[in-house]
Protein backbone atom coordinates (compact mmCIF):
# COMPACT_ATOMS: atom_id res chain seq x y z
CA UNK A 1 0.00 0.00 0.00
CA UNK A 2 2.89 2.31 1.02
CA UNK A 3 5.01 1.27 -1.54
CA UNK A 4 2.43 2.30 -4.17
CA UNK A 5 1.94 5.90 -2.89
CA UNK A 6 5.71 5.86 -2.37
CA UNK A 7 5.66 5.30 -6.12
CA UNK A 8 2.93 7.66 -7.15
CA UNK A 9 4.75 10.59 -4.91
CA UNK A 10 8.10 9.78 -6.57
CA UNK A 11 6.22 9.93 -10.22
CA UNK A 12 4.68 13.35 -8.87
CA UNK A 13 8.01 14.85 -8.03
CA UNK A 14 9.52 14.05 -11.14
CA UNK A 15 6.47 15.59 -13.20
CA UNK A 16 4.91 18.29 -11.03
CA UNK A 17 5.78 22.03 -11.53
CA UNK A 18 3.81 22.97 -8.27
CA UNK A 19 3.16 22.40 -4.74
CA UNK A 20 -0.44 21.92 -5.52
CA UNK A 21 0.00 19.37 -7.93
CA UNK A 22 1.98 16.99 -5.27
CA UNK A 23 -0.61 17.49 -3.20
CA UNK A 24 -2.69 15.13 -5.19
CA UNK A 25 -0.19 12.38 -4.94
CA UNK A 26 0.02 12.69 -1.22
CA UNK A 27 -3.73 13.20 -0.12
CA UNK A 28 -5.52 9.97 0.67
CA UNK A 29 -7.97 9.30 -1.37
CA UNK A 30 -11.77 8.22 -0.14
CA UNK A 31 -11.86 4.71 -1.78
CA UNK A 32 -8.02 4.42 0.50
CA UNK A 33 -9.55 5.89 3.45
CA UNK A 34 -12.45 3.70 3.67
CA UNK A 35 -10.12 0.50 2.67
CA UNK A 36 -7.28 1.52 4.95
CA UNK A 37 -10.27 1.81 7.91
CA UNK A 38 -11.50 -1.88 6.98
CA UNK A 39 -7.88 -3.07 6.74
CA UNK A 40 -7.63 -1.70 10.79
CA UNK A 41 -11.29 -3.21 11.52
CA UNK A 42 -10.14 -6.72 10.41
CA UNK A 43 -6.63 -5.88 12.76
CA UNK A 44 -8.66 -5.15 15.62
CA UNK A 45 -10.80 -8.48 15.62
CA UNK A 46 -7.91 -10.26 14.73
CA UNK A 47 -4.99 -9.07 17.09
CA UNK A 48 -5.18 -9.21 21.00
CA UNK A 49 -2.62 -6.12 21.27
CA UNK A 50 -4.09 -3.89 18.76
CA UNK A 51 -7.21 -3.96 20.46
CA UNK A 52 -5.44 -2.31 23.87
CA UNK A 53 -5.56 0.80 21.19
CA UNK A 54 -9.19 1.98 21.94
CA UNK A 55 -9.17 1.31 25.89
CA UNK A 56 -6.28 3.90 25.64
CA UNK A 57 -7.84 6.72 23.33
CA UNK A 58 -11.17 6.01 25.45
CA UNK A 59 -9.55 6.50 28.60
CA UNK A 60 -7.37 9.36 27.74
CA UNK A 61 -10.79 11.24 26.49
CA UNK A 62 -9.68 11.04 22.72
CA UNK A 63 -11.98 10.99 19.75
CA UNK A 64 -14.36 11.31 22.39
CA UNK A 65 -17.44 11.84 19.66
CA UNK A 66 -16.83 8.14 19.33
CA UNK A 67 -16.45 7.16 22.82
CA UNK A 68 -19.71 5.56 23.01
CA UNK A 69 -19.66 3.81 20.22
CA UNK A 70 -18.27 0.04 19.29
CA UNK A 71 -14.53 -0.25 19.33
CA UNK A 72 -14.50 -1.18 15.73
CA UNK A 73 -16.40 2.26 14.84
CA UNK A 74 -13.77 4.10 17.09
CA UNK A 75 -10.87 2.46 15.18
CA UNK A 76 -12.53 3.20 12.17
CA UNK A 77 -13.54 7.20 12.90
CA UNK A 78 -10.51 7.58 14.42
CA UNK A 79 -8.63 7.23 11.46
CA UNK A 80 -11.07 9.21 8.98
CA UNK A 81 -10.53 11.81 11.28
CA UNK A 82 -6.72 11.32 11.16
CA UNK A 83 -6.58 10.88 7.21
CA UNK A 84 -8.88 13.84 6.50
CA UNK A 85 -7.03 15.77 8.61
CA UNK A 86 -3.81 15.21 6.90
CA UNK A 87 -5.47 15.51 3.40
CA UNK A 88 -6.74 19.04 4.81
CA UNK A 89 -3.34 20.27 5.98
CA UNK A 90 -1.85 19.47 2.97
CA UNK A 91 -4.74 21.05 0.80
CA UNK A 92 -4.14 24.48 2.99
CA UNK A 93 -1.09 24.32 3.65
CA UNK A 94 0.65 23.56 0.28
CA UNK A 95 -2.24 23.68 -2.01
CA UNK A 96 -3.18 27.00 -0.86
CA UNK A 97 -6.95 26.28 -0.68
CA UNK A 98 -8.63 28.61 1.97
CA UNK A 99 -9.22 27.29 5.93
CA UNK A 100 -11.88 27.54 7.92
CA UNK A 101 -10.21 31.01 9.03
CA UNK A 102 -8.81 32.50 5.68
CA UNK A 103 -8.43 35.63 7.76
CA UNK A 104 -5.74 33.91 10.21
CA UNK A 105 -4.52 30.61 9.08
CA UNK A 106 -4.14 30.24 5.57
CA UNK A 107 -1.11 29.52 3.45
CA UNK A 108 1.81 31.60 4.60
CA UNK A 109 3.35 31.93 0.63
CA UNK A 110 2.13 33.02 -2.75
CA UNK A 111 0.54 30.43 -4.99
CA UNK A 112 3.69 29.26 -7.47
CA UNK A 113 6.28 30.83 -5.23
CA UNK A 114 9.72 29.35 -6.32
CA UNK A 115 10.64 29.17 -3.19
CA UNK A 116 8.23 27.63 -1.56
CA UNK A 117 7.25 24.48 -4.18
CA UNK A 118 11.59 23.97 -4.01
CA UNK A 119 11.32 23.84 -0.33
CA UNK A 120 8.16 21.08 -0.56
CA UNK A 121 9.75 19.03 -3.30
CA UNK A 122 12.83 19.00 -1.19
CA UNK A 123 11.38 18.09 2.16
CA UNK A 124 8.86 15.35 0.33
CA UNK A 125 12.16 13.81 -1.36
CA UNK A 126 13.96 13.51 2.14
CA UNK A 127 10.60 12.07 3.65
CA UNK A 128 10.66 9.45 1.08
CA UNK A 129 14.42 8.83 1.08
CA UNK A 130 13.99 8.50 4.71
CA UNK A 131 10.72 6.17 4.46
CA UNK A 132 12.59 3.71 2.12
CA UNK A 133 15.22 3.43 3.87
CA UNK A 134 13.54 2.58 7.50
CA UNK A 135 10.76 0.77 6.11
CA UNK A 136 8.16 3.72 7.21
CA UNK A 137 4.39 2.85 8.24
CA UNK A 138 1.88 3.27 5.52
CA UNK A 139 0.92 6.53 6.67
CA UNK A 140 4.54 8.09 7.12
CA UNK A 141 4.85 9.86 3.50
CA UNK A 142 2.02 11.86 4.08
CA UNK A 143 1.33 12.39 7.70
CA UNK A 144 5.29 13.45 7.77
CA UNK A 145 4.64 15.95 4.81
CA UNK A 146 1.98 17.30 6.11
CA UNK A 147 4.09 18.01 9.30
CA UNK A 148 7.03 19.89 7.14
CA UNK A 149 4.02 21.69 5.56
CA UNK A 150 3.04 23.09 8.93
CA UNK A 151 6.69 23.90 9.83
CA UNK A 152 7.16 26.04 6.25
CA UNK A 153 3.94 27.95 7.14
CA UNK A 154 5.03 28.86 10.47
CA UNK A 155 1.95 26.91 11.96
CA UNK A 156 3.51 24.80 14.60
CA UNK A 157 0.56 25.30 16.65
CA UNK A 158 -1.58 23.18 14.80
CA UNK A 159 0.60 20.47 15.04
CA UNK A 160 0.34 20.66 18.75
CA UNK A 161 -2.90 18.51 18.38
CA UNK A 162 -2.76 15.08 19.54
CA UNK A 163 -3.50 13.25 16.49
CA UNK A 164 -0.65 15.07 14.28
CA UNK A 165 1.90 14.52 17.65
CA UNK A 166 1.28 11.19 18.13
CA UNK A 167 1.56 9.92 14.23
CA UNK A 168 4.79 11.85 14.02
CA UNK A 169 6.02 9.81 16.88
CA UNK A 170 4.27 6.91 17.20
CA UNK A 171 1.73 5.43 19.69
CA UNK A 172 2.79 2.80 21.35
CA UNK A 173 0.49 1.34 24.08
CA UNK A 174 2.78 -1.51 25.05
CA UNK A 175 5.71 -3.47 24.40
CA UNK A 176 4.13 -6.13 22.09
CA UNK A 177 1.13 -3.58 21.01
CA UNK A 178 0.74 -3.26 17.19
CA UNK A 179 2.98 -1.39 15.15
CA UNK A 180 0.40 0.47 12.76
CA UNK A 181 0.05 3.46 14.90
Amino acid sequence: MADGQAQRINQALKSCDSAGCLVKALKWQDTKIRSIGNELVKLYLTNSSFKQITGVLKKEGYYARYYNDADTALIRGAWTDISSGINNVLDVYIAGKSPRYPKIDSISFEKGDTYFNQQVKDRAEAIIREYNTKSGRFYTIPARTALAALALNDRDEAARVLVLTHIHSGLRISANACDVF
